[in-house]
């Protein structure tokens, strides 16, 4: 073992050598074409590939530094010629430039005399973005402001008053966006536009008292009726009801309020008012008053099945191996032959299932109309499929025969790798079915969340 493994790593140092060598030898190629930037990227993946390979250090050095010496030309030329936009352009990309071939453990020369150059150049042209902010900001064009500013901060985030100008620039037409959403009841999107006000400016204005009061006003109250089961599963109505209220609580949703059943069927209860069948625009609006919700949901399990399975048994045929010493009368020579014989084995199977199929109606308290529904059916099964064999299994093969005494041509072995893979796994699979009781929660829960969702999602405002 320790000899396989000093092989590999002798394997694997030849390979890493080798493939350097050739991007070296790329790298020569493109040198001599005067390509010196693909050149250099050639000698950079040589040294990734082999950091001690010396002649694409070398070579680097020399290529990488044209390239670096281009860069600091265009930067030069850009800043004697008072274009500062490209001066500090051309300078960066020389610093990118020098920090890229660094990390390849080659070292370039930067004059030192260029810095004070470069910094000449930035502050030109930071003072020419920080006018062009300001005129921006005075045309209300904040977007194009905020743009220009982001590249002021990334160059120096103290500069002037930058950064609280980027800000202006990014809440400002929030704000306005926000306030304009609120003066037309889309309470909602108000409310979600002064939150990225306030996460990026705390206390900026008034918006903290309209994030509250949009918050306040776009709350959607939903009365929850009893639902209706039309099923012979007794009580998945209840177990419905208790786990949608559970999952809507967990969205957290700002705006979705549900009123807890004990107080829809208390108020009911003392109203005598009933609710079921089909809610008209009168039942609604009186509803909506009792319980102060904006809209009813109702529910009707209209079909619900649960079905235990039955343990199912087939008897298969097969073939069972048994390893057997023939001695050769000619050479005494002993070797181990198979003998196969014909067995029965059983195959198992049994299946569990739930399946649920309801519809809800989500109807308006103001109007009586139906503000959305949606019928959902959705199943959950699970199955176990499994072969089992009382004695030692290791030579067991399927395959088919018509008597256990005689042969016939009729035979067949399925000896084949796939054939016994597969019989292994029959073998060795599960026996275990998910009881119905689980599946049913699983169920429950499926349909819980997607009326959850789509209650989240459904926006009044709109």
């Amino acid at each position: 073992m320790r000899i396989s493994i000093y092989s590999l790593l002798i394997l694997l140092i030849f390979s890493a050598c080798s493939g350097s060598n050739r991007f070296y030898k790329y790298g020569v190629a493109l040198t001599e074409a005067g390509l010196h930037r693909e050149a250099a990227e050639r000698y950079m993946e040589s040294l990734r590939r082999n950091p001690n390979n010396v002649k694409a250090q070398i070579a680097l050095r020399q290529d990488g530094q044209k390239v670096l010496d281009g860069h600091l030309q265009d930067f030069y030329l850009a800043h004697t010629e008072g274009n500062h936009s490209r001066a500090v352009q051309s300078y960066e990309a020389a610093t990118r430039y020098r920090d890229l071939v660094m990390r390849s453990g080659v070292n370039l020369t930067f004059p030192d005399n260029y810095r004070p150059m470069f910094l000449q150049s930035e502050n030109h042209y930071l003072q020419n973005l920080y006018q062009q902010a300001h005129e921006l900001i005075d045309d209300q064009r904040y977007a194009e402001a905020e743009n220009i500013l982001k590249e002021i901060t990334r160059l120096r985030n103290d500069y002037e008053d930058a950064l609280e100008l980027k800000n202006l620039a990014f809440v400002e037409p929030r704000y306005q966006e926000g306030l304009e959403a609120f003066r037309n009841e889309r309470f909602r999107q108000a409310y979600y536009l002064f939150s990225e006000v306030e996460n990026r400016v705390a206390n900026y204005k008034d918006t903290r008292n309209y994030r509250q009061m949009a918050k306040e006003r776009g709350i959607f109250t939903i009365g929850v009726l009893p639902f209706e089961n039309r099923s012979k599963v007794r009580n998945i109505d209840g177990m419905i009801m208790a786990r949608l209220m559970a999952e809507v609580n967990n969205i957290d949703d700002p705006f979705l309020r549900l009123i807890d059943r004990t107080n829809t069927d208390k108020i009911i209860a003392e109203q005598r008012l009933s609710l079921e069948g089909v809610i008209d625009q009168n039942t609604a609006v009186i509803a909506g008053e009792m319980l102060g919700a904006k809209a009813l949901l109702k529910c009707v399990i209209l079909d619900a099945r649960e079905v235990e399975g039955e343990l199912k048994v087939e008897n298969r045929k097969g073939f069972l191996g048994t390893p057997v010493r023939v001695k050769d009368p000619k050479t005494d020579a002993v070797t181990t032959q198979m003998q196969y014989s014909k067995v029965l084995y059983q195959h198992f199977t049994k299946e569990n299932e739930v399946a649920i199929t309801l519809q809800y109606q989500l109807v308006s308290t103001a109007s009586g109309e139906i503000l959305h529904t949606d019928v959902i059916e959705l199943r959950r099964n699970d199955r176990a499929d499994y072969a089992r064999y009382e004695g030692d299994h290791r030579y067991l093969y399927a395959g088919t025969w018509e008597s256990p005494r005689r042969a016939s041509p009729k035979d067949r072995m399925y000896n084949s790798a796939r054939a016994k893979r597969e019989l292994n796994n029959s073998l060795q699979a599960s026996d275990e079915v998910e009881n119905v009781s689980n599946l049913r929660s699983q169920l429950v829960r499926d349909i819980s969340a997607r009326i959850a969702r789509q209650l989240q999602n459904f926006n009044p405002e709109r």
